[in-house]
């Protein structure tokens, strides 16, 4: 039996994952990503990994900063609430990649010329077309290849900056400690999934074990933070516009795209020295530090494709309709490992003003307003 369907673009998953990148302008450039399913399971991790490579990075940075606004630590139950907007800076070399040194098995490019296509995070314009094509052995041993798919690669959001927000408190605790919690509860999003945060981190006074330490005119102290972020997106990916064999008592039943979900989860590392002094009203601070980072994305659930038809042990030369089930398994490494920062903070009463700038693979933009009790 043949049919035609009507495609449906993976519109969802991205959208909130731009949420939760602070709402990058992006939507209407990467909501057509769901087409690269087609290119099967392993050309799809690897077009998808790269394609978000400097969201996820970047986000993975942000997760990363925005510990601290001094080099200082509280007294006893001293405590501040900090609300902070941490933006990324995506370098050149990661606002495009080149389909051509992927190492591809069925997608190429559709025409001769550049194989360029930008990044969630490089122009708005779309990257060149490509096909998906198969060769199969029919009857009698002849080659035949099959175009399975034929689409655009998806244009950029043309803003080369991934924001992340982050919300946090700290309070003092006895031998010049500061503990640094970052908690957000599970919440759900109509129509998009939910999301959670959390984050433990200790800031601690290298003063108090130096002789002499309170004739020292700065402030010298080390951290370490860490950041768990989790979603769990529903979306849908129905069978797209084609003509092929399809068996209906499969892919035509009810039910048979339901459950789909994406599960995005980031783990975010740090450690830094730092270096501080206050002074009426402003104080300076900076340091270095070290920083890992990691993204994993997951797909779950049964997701349509084309390949091609076979009887048996033999190819008929047309294609059928497949199911291929949690197709996606990527994981994004950070590129941030040392960085070095500076940055200050204006105090007025209990209102705290705060900006810095970090050095690195990724470099960062931070600026933070909260209260705090000292």
């Amino acid at each position: 039996m043949v049919r035609n369907y009507t495609v449906r673009a993976l519109t969802a998953p991205v959208v909130l994952f731009c949420l939760f990148l602070a709402a990058i302008p992006a939507k209407a450039q990467i909501e057509d990503t769901g087409k690269l399913i087609q290119s099967g399971i392993d050309d799809t991790n690897i077009l998808i990994r790269e394609y978000l490579k400097p969201a996820a990075r970047g986000f993975g940075a942000g997760l990363n900063a925005g510990w601290f606004n001094s080099a200082s630590t509280h007294k006893v139950l001293g405590f501040d609430v900090t609300f902070r907007l941490n933006a990324a800076i995506v370098p050149e070399t990661d606002k495009a990649f080149n389909i051509a040194d992927l190492g591809l098995q069925k997608l190429t490019l559709a025409n001769s010329g550049s194989g360029i296509s930008p990044t969630v995070s490089g122009n708005n314009e779309n990257g060149p077309e490509v096909v998906v094509r198969e060769t199969v052995e029919l009857m009698g041993g002849m080659q035949h290849t099959l175009e399975l798919a034929r689409f655009t690669m998806p244009a950029g959001s043309g803003f080369g900056y991934v924001p992340t927000p982050m919300i946090q408190a700290s309070v003092g605790l006895p031998m010049g400690t500061d503990i640094i919690i970052r908690m957000m509860p599970t919440y759900t999003i109509d129509e998009f999934g939910s999301f959670s945060l959390w984050g433990l981190g200790a800031k601690h006074d290298l003063k108090t074990w130096l002789p002499g330490g309170d004739l020292i005119p700065f402030d010298l102290s080390v951290m370490a933070g860490y950041t768990s972020f989790k979603t769990s997106v529903g979306y849908k990916v129905e069978p797209g516009s084609g003509t092929y064999e399809v068996d209906p008592n499969n892919y035509d039943r009810p039910g048979t795209w339901d459950g789909q979900r994406l599960d995005i989860g980031s783990n975010a590392f740090t450690v830094n020295a730092l270096i501080g002094k206050t002074f009426p009203f402003i104080t300076l601070y900076g340091g270095v530090g070290y920083e890992t980072s990691t993204m994993e994305i997951a797909s779950i659930g049964n997701y349509p494709i084309v390949i091609p038809e076979q009887i048996g042990q033999m190819y008929t030369g047309n294609r059928e309709l497949d199911i291929i089930t949690d197709p996606l398994d990527i994981q994004i490494r950070g590129t941030n490992h040392f960085r070095a920062l500076a940055g200050l903070r204006l105090k007025l009463l209990i209102l705290t003003i705060s900006a810095d700038y970090t050095v690195a693979d990724y470099s960062m933009a931070s600026v933070g307003v909260g209260i705090s009790f000292r």
